[in-house]
């Protein structure tokens, strides 16, 4: 499972050093400007907000030996997808427990995410399908769109339109409009949708690399607020996240993480070409990203790619921000994690880790947060 997020790097992780013939190294440099107007994208710090060190407790709440790496919230529970498909999960009393419920699928999943329906998620199941489910009903898929994307590595749903993510060189975001309505026509008989392009966003990381390595840099997690107005990109391999609106796609603003991570690119003999890849030190930045109405939360690595696959996937650290830029603190879990999960409310904030031999949900003791973050809400930069 941890080999599915270094798919797309194949390439950097199988060259010999000795083929390398340049290499170079980007720790800082200039940032883009911030498209709220600002003249930076470094974000609003306020010294007494920034909690930075402050440490997060994880308890147990569920386990598997079935392979799952995606997770969501919707209102009837939480949603794990991956290898084993799709579960639905629910509260168990007395103890706060989860318990599995109900198989929405048994197709292995690439990713996952809530739908505009509240009790529903999107899944994709294959490069170019991704299948709508609800997780009130007893019958299979509502919906499976189509769409002609070969390149897709995730989609988020809004109404009439999906918002897809993948390994593109020159854009970030590609959206589809819905060609049909996805509602369902009759019980257990899923309507077949195809998506059509109508818009690309996202501008180059670093303009004028060469393909191969800007797909590789524009790869993220995305996730959508709550109301699905707004859309977060949050990039694997720089610290930096944007925001897009999710009718037309336009650029809201971009916000830089609290840290600077470095990357190491080089070119090298691939074949009988010369590209260039991501190589050496280069560290992971954020791994999966999750948001409320005001808050978006950021899961951060900081694992350099020398450190191997088990170290490399885990988050450690968990980065809030506020939809409109401003950084709120860093806080450190106790113990690493592939993906997290915010309920839309924010009342609980889930996290799940997973290895070859099991899958755990953790429950992240969001009180600390909870407490500081409020104060966050008035007197910043609007």
């Amino acid at each position: 499972m941890i080999a599915k997020r270094l798919v797309y790097f194949v390439m950097a992780a199988t060259l010999p050093l000795a083929l390398i013939t340049a290499v170079f190294t980007v720790t800082d440099g200039p940032r883009p400007a911030d498209a709220s107007g600002g003249d930076s994208l470094r974000p609003y710090i306020d010294a007494d907000a920034w909690h930075s060190g402050l440490r997060l407790t994880t308890k147990l709440v569920w386990s598997t030996t079935a392979s799952y790496d995606n997770i969501a919230h919707v209102d009837t529970g939480v949603v794990l997808a991956g290898e084993a498909g799709v579960v639905v999960l629910a509260n168990g009393a007395p103890d706060s427990q989860l318990e599995a419920v109900k198989a929405l699928s048994t197709t292995p999943s690439i990713h996952l995410s809530s739908g505009y329906e509240r009790d529903e998620v999107w899944v994709v199941t294959g490069r170019r399908v991704v299948e709508r489910y609800s997780t009130s009903a007893d019958t299979g898929p509502l919906s499976v769109v189509i769409v002609n994307d070969n390149h897709m590595t995730g989609a988020d749903a809004v109404p009439g339109r999906l918002i897809v993510r993948g390994i593109y060189p020159d854009s970030l975001l590609h959206m589809y409009s819905l060609a049909t309505s996805p509602e369902q026509t009759e019980p257990g008989a899923p309507v077949n949708v195809e998506g059509v392009l109508t818009a690309t966003a996202g501008r180059p990381v670093m303009p004028g690399l060469h393909r191969t390595l800007a797909r590789q840099l524009h790869v993220g997690e995305t996730t959508l607020s709550p109301d699905r107005q707004r859309i977060a990109v949050a990039f694997w391999w720089h610290d930096r996240i944007d925001v897009y609106d999710t009718e037309e796609l336009a650029l809201v603003r971009s916000i830089a993480g609290p840290r600077v991570t470095q990357l190491n690119v080089g070119v090298a003999e691939v074949g009988e070409r010369r590209a260039m890849t991501v190589i050496g030190d280069t560290s992971y930045t954020y791994i999966d990203v999750t948001a409320t109405d005001k808050w978006i939360f950021a899961l951060y690595s900081g694992a350099g790619f020398r450190d191997g696959p088990a170290a490399f996937g885990l988050g450690h650290f968990v980065h809030a921000f506020s939809w409109d830029g401003n950084f709120a603190g860093e806080w450190q879990l106790d113990r690493g994690l592939n993906a997290l999960s915010v309920h839309p409310d924010g009342a609980e904030l889930l996290g799940l880790r997973w290895d070859t031999a099991l899958t755990e949900v953790v429950v992240v003791d969001g009180l600390e947060l909870a407490e500081r973050l409020p104060a966050l809400e008035t007197g910043r930069r609007q």
